[in-house]
């Protein structure tokens, strides 16, 4: 056997230990391949097209220097298809290489999270999707957005079907700063059945509230604005079933519990309490599945003011917080 191994591709462990990527490097390494190519050459890419924008802008250039412009000069249909999809396929490997950069500084970020061992390796048609949709964002902020999502899809950590992967390819960079601001206002409440209720709540006052404690509902509803319900509501993420949607959930041995975000709450309620059985803990617009599960890709901190009000608005209900705590 010859001594020259030059050609031989290295381990998995080696070829991403200049990133740093520990276990998640075996992970990753084949999504991140399937959209940039081989790990170890991305600034053989860059010279590349590098080379190949120079070559543009010398053309460029010397047209200009004859006195032409070049979007005058008469090329054959043949030539400015050629120049087009020259431009188009180095933006399009640019910003490929961009979320793969994101998704590799996301895995170093998420080290140390667990990995759902019910959770499949995302499937090759869901990672084709996600490079064709990913290829055409140039904006840094929606780029390490995919990255999160591929890094945390790859490594197993969290789900995110195909329809999700298309509606986030619709959000403009406002709606994405947008819906990341209200998941720190996520509620969870599980149900009966193993379902859960989701969505954002702003309330907790009802019918039986004492005078003033409409006040918490003001202050929550100040926090979330503005909640671009006309942009969520058509687009599948909040439930368009009218914006006064009820959380309650059936007490065991007194006790209710619910999700804000990463933090969980437990509450104690007398009888007097119950409606029906069931603990009213307040209202707002339910999030869909769709939304549900872009929600849960984001792993939200929940808004500190946001758990203060909900404390102080059951104390006034004389509903007690027995327990706050982040998820570890």
């Amino acid at each position: 056997m010859s001594g020259d191994d030059s050609n031989v591709p290295q381990p998995v462990s080696r070829a991403l230990d200049f990133f740093g990527l520990g276990e998640a490097a075996q992970y990753l390494i084949g999504p991140i391949t399937s959209g940039v190519g081989k790990l170890w050459a991305p600034r053989q890419m860059r010279r590349e097209n590098k080379a190949q924008i120079d070559s543009f802008n010398a053309w460029d250039e010397a047209l200009r220097e004859k006195g032409y412009e070049p979007g005058s000069v008469d090329l054959t249909i043949g030539q400015r298809t050629e120049v087009r999809l020259l431009a188009e396929n180095i933006e399009r490997q640019a910003n490929r290489e961009a979320v793969a950069a994101f998704t590799i500084e996301q895995a170093k970020l998420d080290a140390g999270s667990p990995m759902d061992p019910a959770l499949a390796p995302p499937e090759s048609e869901w990672i084709d999707r996600f490079w064709r949709l990913a290829e055409t964002c140039s904006d840094e902020k929606i780029q390490a957005f995919w990255g999160m999502i591929l890094s945390r899809r790859s490594t197993r950590q969290q789900a995110l079907s195909a329809r999700a992967l298309e509606f986030i390819s619709l959000l403009s960079n406002e709606e994405a700063e947008a819906l990341a601001r209200l998941s720190q206002f996520f509620v969870r409440v599980p149900l009966e059945d193993g379902s859960s209720n989701v969505g954002l709540m702003w309330d907790v006052t009802n019918n039986w509230s004492p005078p003033g404690a409409n006040q918490y509902g003001e202050r929550v509803q100040e926090m979330m604005n503005p909640l671009y319900a006309n942009v969520f509501g058509p687009l599948g993420i909040f439930a368009e079933e009218g914006y006064a949607h009820t959380f309650a959930q059936i007490p065991k041995d007194g006790y209710a519990s619910f999700s804000v975000a990463d933090v969980q709450v437990k509450v104690k309620a007398s009888a007097e309490h119950l409606q029906s059985g069931c603990l009213y803990i307040g209202h707002g617009v339910a999030v869909t599945p769709l939304g549900s599960e872009i929600i849960e890709m984001l792993r939200p901190s929940a808004h500190p003011d946001y758990v203060e009000v909900l404390r102080q608005a059951y104390a006034v209900l004389d509903i007690e917080f027995v327990n706050c705590a982040t998820n570890s």
